[in-house]
């Protein structure tokens, strides 16, 4: 796996952890990341069985497990 999508999954889920529960969209603007950075990271964490992802409207609301 690129090592980017690693590093930036590890960011993700340390911001989520300490925030409880964001949306893909926070992510998205407050790490700067194009879609396909973000929803692959989202996707290797939910595999992991490290976050949930909940569908809200047009966005996910990510919670750390």
């Amino acid at each position: 796996m690129d090592t980017l999508i690693k590093d930036t999954a590890a960011q993700i889920l340390a911001f989520v952890q300490a925030n409880k529960t964001v949306t893909a969209w926070q992510l998205k603007v407050h790490f700067r990341l194009k879609s396909s950075y973000l929803y692959l990271s989202l996707g290797f964490l939910a595999a992991e069985g490290k976050i949930k992802l909940e569908e809200s409207g047009t966005d996910y609301n990510v919670t750390a497990l």
